[in-house]
């Protein structure tokens, strides 16, 4: 934890700084019109395109797994109190909302004012790479590829610890160490099918589980306005798990036409983000239910 967090950390940091103010003091060429039929044509459309394409972060997914280490993570400075804790953690996220935001605009810079240079690319990856070494010459491909390297190996960590440390509890005849041994040899296997290949793998899993993360973390933050009803989380959840499924079989290649004609009149939909309207469809129906269900056990109690 040391060594990532006060030595790659810092340097990645200023790597990226380095790599991004030079891609704006001169600029790789002028910004340009999106693609025609990429998704990006109109503001709602370039968001609803940018909020899909986030699932392939899993960022959200991993926060189910990670948080549990990076609580750990902070406990173990000794702190006094829960109170003291969660504090921590509180800051330790904010940092990280306004570092990916700077990060993820810093990128989207990048990439809309490097067409001129190095064209249109099949994926970010690609992209950073190609712009680096037009802002830097060849240096430009050792320095990101020093940035992946670092980020590499704290989501690495992260990811490789949770895992084995889970795998490692379910099934306790095998090892911690073991596990870690085994998902490393893995990841070695898989980073060789490329960020595109990598990417399509997952694709349709993604468009299943994240909707349904989404929607778990916004009832856990919002419960307190609903009361924690479990009406409430069952009528979104129905709401958001059917449109999802939708989703995935479409991100699969399978009857997307018919699909997409049978379900046109939810709002979003064709988007894929169709799952908003009806999840939160779902959560009224849900809290009118709990609130019909408090008044007749009023009544009763009443009567």
């Amino acid at each position: 934890m040391n060594r990532l967090g006060k030595i790659a950390t810092p340097i990645f940091t200023v790597l990226i700084i380095i790599i991004v103010t030079k891609s704006i003091i001169t600029p790789m060429g002028s910004v340009q019109a999106p693609v025609e039929s990429a998704g990006y044509e109109t503001t709602m459309a370039a968001f609803l395109k940018g909020f899909t394409q986030g699932y392939y972060t899993m960022d959200v997914l991993a926060a189910f797994v990670f948080g549990g280490i990076f609580i750990k993570s902070i406990e173990s400075l000794n702190l006094k109190t829960q109170k003291d804790v969660s504090s921590v953690f509180f800051q330790a996220g904010i940092i990280t909302v306004v570092g990916l935001v700077a990060l993820q605009v810093s990128m989207a810079w990048m990439g809309v004012s490097s067409v001129d240079s190095v064209g249109y690319v099949s994926n970010g990856g690609e992209l950073i790479a190609l712009s680096a070494k037009t802002l830097f010459g060849q240096i430009g491909i050792y320095l990101i590829g020093i940035v992946i390297f670092l980020t590499g190996i704290t989501t690495n960590v992260a990811c490789l610890a949770a895992t084995a440390e889970y795998f490692g509890r379910i099934m306790p005849s095998i090892s911690y160490k073991k596990w870690l041994i085994v998902f490393s040899l893995l990841g070695v296997v898989f980073t060789n099918f490329g960020l595109k290949k990598i990417l399509s793998m997952p694709s349709p899993v993604l468009m299943l589980l994240y909707p349904i993360a989404i929607t778990l973390i916004i009832l856990i933050f919002t419960e307190k306005w609903f009361g924690g009803a479990q009406s409430v989380y069952v009528g979104t959840m129905i709401g958001t798990v059917l449109i999802a499924i939708l989703d995935a079989v479409k991100d699969a290649n399978i009857m997307v036409e018919q699909i997409n004609s049978t379900f046109a009149f939810i709002p979003l939909f064709t988007s894929d983000a169709g799952w908003l309207i009806t999840g939160l469809l779902g959560a009224i129906i849900g809290y009118l239910f709990s609130n019909k269900n408090v008044v007749q056990s009023s009544n009763s109690t009443r009567t």
